[in-house]
């Protein structure tokens, strides 16, 4: 984002985001990951600087729409990836001087609420509803609401005591309580004391996607969670709840696992699976589904309701988990949820969870394979969004988890799926060898990826597609072990029309200009060789056609090169022709 709109593109999404449905809320953060994750990543330092980036946005999502579980889910993902990152005052900023204070107007701050007892607040709470845009709005009384439970907790379990005592089970203060209490780090009287009053039956059918969210984050706090000797009292809530919201509808959108999230019957599944890992860590035996908890996910697999339906999401989701705990049980009661003849619902839902959060083991490897073979030819037909997330899984599979990928697998995915999936599995791969080390490449290369270029060079199993190949040709500059070969073999494939993109840029940043100067000259020919070329890539041919003069390639090679530079419209050619010696 640039900088001189960074504040206004924040303040804008503070205006708007609150307001806007799930599925408007999934694609926004999904593009700004997306945006975020393309940029040209040289070093560590700059994937660190990304990923706060990314963290900066969620935390000020998180602070302008509190109750949102995809911000939660998606802040809790990048949290343990970099446990070190810490929120900025004011996100929005770039730089800060002095106080700056957003958000909706509130009619009183937090330290007037805090002055007086809730009592004396009480009807006030109740019955403002706010003046025109311009004034103080309720919007901004409920922040400040939450604002004062989170830094008073006693404060705020007085009020709801007081809406109890006042049987107001339906006021919208109840979730800004709730909410305020699951921020505040309880010590274990204070969730005592909150579990009491949210025991109550009129409640509980009142406010049950408010108290799923309590027992939800509650349990998923890294201070101040819900205390173990609590978690068998808090159980018995969440199937109060449960039985509450087995058939409450879910809005229309989003995705699968975008669904179950913002619905109550997922949260109480992810507040079940937290609650079993905290008695696991306790646990003289560690490695089984404990009693009520396996009662709680077999009601879930076997129950015919809105709920359980979005629970099997959740669990589906935590196949590798469940499976590390249990094999037989994961295998009887979860795995039949991918099976795609089964229940194609059921499975599109599985597989949407899976692809986001699931965490594959060599031993679970063995018993997807089956299921990923079909879901190669379903996913791209009936879970658009996930195909990209299949053929990053496709294409991690192939790398790190089988010797021989070509026997099977690969030709499995690429007969199933489209250019875009196979383009899509080969940038995959370019990603991995990235990040790996030279060694790793070098037994990657040996074991099966030169015989797989070799393969795709005479379309087997099937016809290579364009940006398929330009995937592939990105690979070079992490081939450099053997990059005479792999160029021999990038020049040896179709000729792609490269439009724009990075290919170039990651030519130029790369020594095959200096390692191979006589091929990466005739690579160039051969990239630029399709009608058409667009004069874009111009700075970039140019820098490496310089490098290349520099390292005294085939003087022939090199002039053919700066007549076709001259052919695109490259400014520079006639100037670097001249430099050519011999």
């Amino acid at each position: 984002m640039k900088t001189e709109l960074k504040h206004e593109m924040f303040q804008l999404l503070k205006t708007a985001y609150p307001g806007a449905s799930r599925d408007i809320r999934e694609q926004l953060i999904n593009q700004a990951k997306r945006s975020l994750r393309e940029r040209p990543i040289k070093d560590e330092k700059e994937r660190e600087i990304a990923a706060y980036e990314e963290f900066n946005l969620l935390h000020w999502l998180s602070m302008i729409a509190p109750d949102c579980p995809l911000v939660a889910a998606e802040l809790q993902s990048i949290e343990e990836q970099y446990p070190h990152f810490q929120p900025r005052e004011h996100p929005d900023l770039n730089w800060e001087e002095g106080e700056v204070r957003v958000g909706s107007i509130s009619p009183v701050a937090v330290e007037e609420l805090l002055g007086k007892n809730p009592a004396n607040w009480l009807e006030y709470l109740l019955t403002f509803k706010g003046e025109d845009w311009s004034g103080p709005t309720r919007d901004g009384l409920l922040q400040t609401v939450t604002e004062a439970v989170q830094r008073e907790p006693k404060w705020g379990i007085v009020l709801a005591e007081l809406l109890v005592g006042h049987k107001e089970w339906t006021s919208d203060l109840w979730q800004r309580i709730l909410w305020g209490l699951t921020q505040a780090r309880l010590t274990g009287e204070r969730w005592t004391q909150v579990l009491k009053t949210a025991d109550t039956d009129e409640l509980v059918i009142a406010q049950e996607e408010a108290l799923s969210d309590l027992l939800y984050q509650g349990s998923r706090q890294k201070e101040g969670a819900i205390p173990p000797n609590l978690l068998e009292k808090a159980d018995r809530i969440a199937l109060k709840v449960w039985e509450s919201v087995k058939n409450l509808q879910a809005p229309d959108g989003g995705g699968h696992l975008s669904s179950a999230i913002y619905h109550a019957g997922g949260k109480l599944t992810l507040f079940w699976l937290q609650a079993m890992s905290e008695h696991l860590k306790r646990a003289e035996q560690r490695k089984r589904i404990p009693r009520p908890y396996k009662d709680r996910f077999e009601q879930i697999v076997s129950e015919e309701s809105i709920a359980a339906s979005f629970g099997r999401v959740i669990l589906a989701s935590q196949l590798g988990f469940l499976f590390g705990l249990d094999q037989n049980w994961a295998l009887t009661h979860v795995l039949p949820l991918f099976d795609w003849n089964q229940n194609r619902e059921q499975a599109a839902g599985a597989w949407d969870a899976w692809l986001v959060g699931g965490r594959l083991t060599a031993s679970l490897i063995e018993r997807l394979i089956p299921h990923y073979k079909v879901a190669f030819s379903y996913i791209p037909r009936h879970l658009e969004g996930q195909r990209h997330r299949l053929a990053e899984h496709a294409a991690g599979i192939a790398v790190f988890w089988l010797e021989d990928p070509l026997q099977e697998w690969i030709p499995s995915f690429l007969q199933a799926t489209e250019d875009e999936d196979r383009s899509d599995f080969a940038a995959f791969i370019g990603t991995f060898l990235e990040n790996m080390e030279t060694d790793a490449r070098q037994k990657l290369w040996q074991r099966w990826l030169k015989l797989y270029w070799e393969n795709r060079n005479q379309s087997l199993p099937v016809p290579l597609g364009n940006d398929e190949f330009i995937r592939m040709i990105e690979w070079l500059p992490r081939l450099e072990f053997v990059s005479a070969e792999a160029i021999d073999l990038a020049c040896q494939g179709p000729t792609p029309s490269v439009q724009r993109g990075m290919l170039f840029y990651r030519l130029k940043d790369s020594s095959l200009a200096e390692d191979e100067p006589d091929r990466t000259t005739k690579l160039l020919l051969h990239l630029t060789s399709v009608p058409d070329f667009e004069a874009y890539h111009c700075p970039d041919l140019e820098q490496i056609t310089e490098r290349l003069i520099r390292a005294e390639a085939n003087s022939n090679v090199l002039r053919e090169l700066c007549d076709r530079l001259a052919a695109i419209g490259c400014h520079n050619a006639a100037a670097l022709a001249s430099t050519i010696s011999g």
